[in-house]
Order: structure tokens, then sequence, then C-alpha cells
């Protein structure tokens, strides 16, 4: 892909691989940028994420202003809590393979995993059931396509994960634009 982008006069360049197991690379690009009065926006996996934060801690590198768009797995408080203590803002974000964006976090949503519902591209509802690993009573959630674009149609498609759905009454641009539902505690029900 990069060389066909390249051919066709895209500047773009060729991925540089990590060393295995190591993010300081990506911490030093980071604190770098932020030197040069540039911030950035890492997007990943919340454990990428969280190894970013790490090594710039235990460097001493400074990326406070990052901001951090993840997904991909639960936010647990200690992963949050590791993203901000490097001064990272922290957005979640939530993406199913089979129905694309779900939803994202908005600037008042500083504390677990929760996300606005994006209502015009999936209804959602949920059901107790026992999780089939722990045994526990969860909210799994199941959804129905809404958008003519939908890659599939699905109608209360369960996808193993669960959460809470609440009315929410935010302020901010999800709110004001009609995004009054929100998924609160997103986890794998598995867990």
């Amino acid at each position: 892909m990069i060389a066909m982008g390249k051919l066709a006069g895209a500047r773009c360049q060729f991925p540089t691989y990590l060393p295995e197991n190591d993010f300081t690379p990506v911490a030093e690009y980071v604190a770098a940028k932020k030197a040069a009065g540039e911030r950035c926006c890492v997007g990943g996996f919340v454990s990428a994420a969280v190894r970013v934060a790490a090594a710039a801690q235990e460097r001493g590198l400074d990326i406070s202003g990052t901001v951090f768009s993840v997904g991909g797995e639960a936010l647990t408080p200690a992963k949050r809590a590791a993203l901000e203590a490097a001064g990272g803002e922290v957005y979640p974000f939530y993406a199913i393979v089979e129905l694309g964006p779900v939803g994202y976090a908005c600037s008042r949503m500083k504390t677990g995993n929760s996300v606005h519902l994006f209502e015009d591209l999936v209804a959602a509802t949920s059901r107790k059931r026992l999780a089939p690993l722990s045994q526990t009573e969860v909210e799994s959630l199941l959804y129905t396509t809404l958008t003519p674009f939908a890659s599939r149609v699905l109608i209360n498609a369960e996808m193993d994960d669960s959460g809470t759905i609440e009315q929410i009454n935010c302020d901010c641009l999800y709110g004001q634009i009609g995004y009054g539902r929100q998924f609160a505690t997103l986890r794998a029900t598995a867990n």
C-alpha cells in the first residue's frame, strides 16, 4: 500500500517496526512533538497506549496534553489512571467489527469506560444473562443496525459485550446533536 501511495505521489513512509516489547520510540516521538509545540493523539488498544504512557514516565519524558483515543478492550480504572498519570487526556471509543463505530467518549466522561451511544447508527438494548466464564449476571448488549450503509444487517445481535445503557443529559457536542444515551462500564461479557 505504501509503495502504491508513493507512486501516486502521496507523502507516506514505510512502517518502522519497534523493538519487541519496547514502546520507548513512540514515547520519545510524542515527547519530541510536544517539545516542538505540537500536540499528539495516540490511538489504539488500551494496553498499548498504557505501555506508551509507562515508557514516558519511566524515562522522564513529558507527554502531558497527549490525547489517548483508546478502545479494543475495557478501559479499567487502573489503565485510565496510568494514562492520566502521564498527563494524558483519555477518550475511550467503542467499535465492533460487524457494526463499525458504536460510541465515543466526550470530554465530560472523566471516569470509567463510558461512551455516547451513536443512536443514528445502531439501536441497542440489553438483557440479563450469565457470563460464560465467571457465571456472574451481566447486562449483555444487543444491537440492531440502523444505517443503510451497514456492511451487515443485524437484528438484536449479541456481541459478547456487556454494560449498562443509561439516559444522560450532556451539554457536549454529542449531546447537542441528540446522542442522549451512553454505554457505561463497557466490558467483555466473558470477564
